[in-house]
């Protein structure tokens, strides 16, 4: 199909799918070429913000053994 089919023909939807489909070849290409930076996918960002839990956790969990030691020892 013609471009100038696709505008007199397609839907909104239409128009919109291939708007995201050469939003994403483009991207691709600009990320093989190094032009742009990947982005981190959810399964990253989720393992970031896991350990990141872990780490307060920890933390919060030491803190709260040093107040029992602290309490005890008195």
């Amino acid at each position: 199909m013609l471009p100038s089919e696709a505008l007199s023909r397609a839907t909104t939807f239409d128009l919109y799918v291939l708007d995201v489909s050469t939003r994403w070849i483009t991207y691709k290409q600009d990320l093989a070429e190094g032009k742009v930076k990947p982005k981190a996918t959810a399964k990253q960002d989720l393992q970031r913000y896991m350990e990141l839990a872990k780490k307060e956790d920890n933390e919060r969990k030491r803190k709260l053994a040093k107040q029992q030691e602290n309490r005890s020892g008195k």
